[in-house]
């Protein structure tokens, strides 16, 4: 019994003498299967590009590289389901030995992924698309992944000095952010208030405030005259994403902008202009005026007095109606409410024009018109002015109104008309000037005949026309009241008699010029 025994046993030694090596063969293949298998890189060309368009620099990162020959490589073949509104495309070109593969990558920020190559569908593993997903490639799927952005009241964007940023990814891994930061100590001025915003509101926020002495205040000083240094240090702590920021920046804080509107009204009711002050702002390049909706003007500030103003003209080619004013000063918007205009109305006038030549009466106001925008340009930045301009017509001048502005004049034997840009005197002798200023231009025009234009300053200009000749030259300076030609009728005009076409204009834009002749605009009354 014990032999046989024995002999039972050996044989099953020897039995599994030869079939261990077998097992073992057959578990390692299992486990070596089952292994992440290499990828074999070499011989390839890659490039990516984002959702955005942008080509992924991936220079040096073959990872990444790596990471969407895996999808590729793991993908199965699969229908696409019909709502896929959360896919981020990405675009990977494989190329090797002169053969290239354009892949669409459809990624999902929960992992889910889909590939589209030669017309065939391919479901990705979940394995390989979060692989990327928890990449800095693949931060724009994720909103809470962009780093909060301070800004001043202005809008500038204010750097951080150093910066931390994470983000959940898929899985809800925090991912890592490289934020860019500036070591330089910026600056600012700021009108009113600093208006610091962030566009995530911090979890906790600290601000140290110090004056140049190392004084330290513990809240806002608004003091235009002193120079402080702010110091914030802000931190997050979202459900996702976490981040830590200093900010290190200089400001001084000036007086509030403030504006003021008023109309410019002739015989208590018609608006020949709207004047707008912008005070505390003595720098006019950093205002701008917007009307909504647009009647066509370019309007600019001058510089008055520490304070800026603008003159909007009102012409007879503006229309009726309620116009919307917007200032913008060093890039902030400010609302200055509604203005309601009611224009001094064109109206036939019995006056006829006499057509000398009427084929070259287009030619000639083409050739007025040119003027006009040419000489609107050259804006003095001094003030002459000084009070209300003066009527030609007032007092003892000598002056009569022959036709208003904004009256259609017809032309004889003919169809056409033109409507007055200024207005029309019946004059002999002097013709003065109606406010101080500087004579800018002279010359002749078929139109206008002999000129002389002044610049009164704040864009104002007055025009005087059909002058025999002019007392004055280019460059001289000329106080109200001021000969500075003499009545006749150069040019084309429609008097019978002597006398002078005066235009107002604003910016180059005619206007007509009665509430100037009522109005101190450098003191005028504005509406609350």
């Amino acid at each position: 019994m014990q032999k046989k025994a024995r002999s039972r046993l050996l044989l099953a030694a020897i039995v599994a003498a030869v079939f261990i090596p077998t097992y073992v063969a057959i578990i390692s293949f299992i486990i070596i299967n089952s292994m992440p298998q290499p990828i074999n890189m070499e011989g390839y060309e890659i490039s990516v590009t984002d959702p955005d368009g942008v080509v992924l620099d991936l220079e040096g990162q073959d990872k990444i590289k790596e990471m969407f020959m895996v999808m590729r490589r793991d993908a199965s073949e699969a229908s696409l389901p019909s709502e896929l509104s959360s896919a981020h495309t990405y675009l990977a070109t494989f190329e090797k030995d002169g053969h290239t593969d354009e892949c669409k990558f459809l990624l999902c920020p929960d992992g889910v992924g889909y590939m589209t190559l030669d017309g065939k569908s391919y479901k990705l593993t979940p394995e390989s698309v979060k692989s990327f997903l928890c990449t800095p490639y693949a931060a724009k799927l994720y909103p809470h992944s962009e780093f909060p952005t301070l800004t001043d009241a202005k809008g500038d964007v204010i750097k951080p000095d150093r910066a931390l940023w994470k983000y959940a990814a898929c899985d809800g891994k925090l991912v890592t952010v490289k934020i860019p930061v500036d070591n330089s100590v910026e600056n600012y001025y700021h009108a009113g208030s600093l208006g610091l915003r962030f566009s995530v509101e911090p979890t906790d926020l600290e601000i140290t405030i110090m004056s140049e002495d190392g004084e330290i205040y513990d809240s806002f000083v608004e003091d235009e005259n002193r120079t402080l240094e702010y110091v914030l240090q802000a931190t997050w702590d979202g459900e996702k994403y976490q981040g830590s920021a200093e900010y290190r920046f200089y400001s001084r804080i000036g007086l509030p902008v403030e504006f003021k509107v008023s109309e410019g009204l002739s015989d208590g009711k018609y608006t020949d202009f709207i004047l707008v002050t912008a005070q505390n702002v003595s720098d006019a390049s950093k205002l701008s005026l917007k009307m909504a909706p647009s009647a066509g003007i370019d309007v600019g500030f001058f510089p008055c007095g520490g304070n800026s103003i603008a003159i909007i003209p009102v012409s007879h080619r503006t229309e009726n109606g309620t116009y919307t004013l917007t200032a913008t000063c060093d890039g902030i918007e400010y609302s200055l409410g509604e203005i309601e205009i009611e224009k001094r109305g064109t109206a036939p006038s019995q006056n006829k024009y006499p057509a000398r030549d009427s084929a070259a009466l287009g030619t000639a106001y083409t050739e007025y018109k040119t003027l006009l925008r040419e000489i609107g340009k050259l804006n003095e930045g001094t003030v002459y002015m000084k009070g209300a301009f003066e009527s030609p017509d007032s007092g003892d001048s000598g002056a009569t109104l022959f036709i208003g502005y904004g009256r259609e004049v017809s032309v004889t034997d003919s169809d056409e008309y033109y409507v007055t840009d200024g207005v029309e005197y019946t004059a002999s002798g002097s013709v003065t000037a109606i406010n101080g200023g500087k004579v800018v231009k002279t010359g002749y025009c078929e139109w206008l005949g002999n000129y002389v234009v002044v610049d009164h300053g704040l864009g104002l200009k007055s025009w005087y026309c059909h002058l025999a000749g002019t007392d004055v030259s280019e460059g001289k300076l000329v106080t109200k009241n001021e000969p500075i030609g003499t009545a006749a009728k150069t040019g084309y005009t429609p008097n019978p008699t002597t006398g002078f076409y005066l235009i107002v204009t604003s910016n180059g834009v005619p206007m007509s010029p009665y509430a100037l002749f009522e109005t101190d605009i450098l003191n005028i009354e504005f509406e609350e």
